[in-house]
């Protein structure tokens, strides 16, 4: 994990490392110089004390006491969280940390909706520590996105997309128990998702979807010519734009995009266009 570049990621590292304070009876007194650079009016700075701090916090992290060796007969969680650049997953036990995961996102991972960034995080824990679950009776999962825990519950041809519907096979061979928990008690996901070292995982194909079964735009019913004019005009239609980047980003708040929010969780785009479902939306 690379040293934080402003205070939003001060807090964050910082927030994360909070969860596993019970396990630190030093933490306070290590992370006392971190915490006095949130005070207000405290330019942010990073001298090479604070940068000794910093990997002195993330080497009680890494080690026993806190990360723990993992016990097959104790119950497994799996925190998962997806940001906008990142996928971040942890295992826990008893709600100590066994191991932690990150990795990058694609250049089309990064276009795909939010709750299908959020899928991709839990597929990419499933995988990372197949090892570790395949074969329990039960595997726990912490979601800070609630309609996860819906769309895990029903058949997979309930799913909102074919994309989903592709994660969720992947599923299968786990018994997942998904709940939503706030985002506040997902911490460690979260920083992680966030904060990606420089040397994240770069072997993308084991984890990804296979995105040649869901090019939607190739799959339309229109010639050449017709499909670029739907996606210049996509591009021309502020609303539409406005719903790209609210799919991007997983942020709805904006009134420009209110008409879709209703079925925000079934929108995706692709190649420049917007698609709810299989449908494609028209300009």
């Amino acid at each position: 994990m690379p040293p934080p570049q402003n205070v939003t990621q001060l807090r964050g590292f910082l927030s994360a490392v909070a969860y596993l304070a019970r396990y630190l009876p030093r933490l306070s007194a290590v992370a006392e110089p971190l915490r006095a650079l949130q005070k207000k009016d405290v330019e942010f700075q990073w001298p090479p004390a604070l940068q000794k701090t910093f990997e002195e916090i993330k080497m009680l992290v890494t080690t026993t006491p806190v990360l723990q060796y993992y016990d097959p007969r104790l119950p497994v969680t799996l925190q998962c969280d997806a940001s906008n650049c990142g996928l971040g997953v942890a295992i826990l036990q008893e709600g100590k940390p066994v191991a932690y995961a990150s990795r990058s996102l694609t250049s089309a991972e990064k276009n795909f909706a939010q709750i299908e960034k959020e899928m991709l995080a839990i597929v990419f824990a499933t995988h990372r520590f197949d090892q570790l679950i395949y074969g329990l009776p039960v595997i726990q999962v912490q979601t800070d996105h609630k309609p996860l825990e819906s769309i895990l519950c029903r058949p997979i041809n309930d799913a909102p997309n074919k994309r989903l519907q592709s994660m969720m096979l992947k599923l299968q061979r786990y018994n997942l128990d998904t709940h939503y928990v706030s985002g506040k008690h997902v911490t460690i996901a979260d920083t992680l998702s966030r904060q990606l070292p420089s040397h994240a995982e770069k072997q993308q194909s084991v984890f990804t979807v296979n995105l040649e079964q869901h090019r939607l735009a190739l799959d339309l019913a229109v010639t050449p010519a017709t499909l670029l004019d739907l996606q210049n005009e996509t591009a021309n239609d502020e609303e539409l734009q406005a719903v790209i980047t609210a799919i991007q980003s997983g942020n709805w708040d904006s009134p420009s995009v209110e008409d879709f929010r209703p079925f925000k969780n079934e929108l995706t785009t692709q190649n420049g266009l917007v698609f709810k479902g299989a449908k494609l939306v028209i300009p």
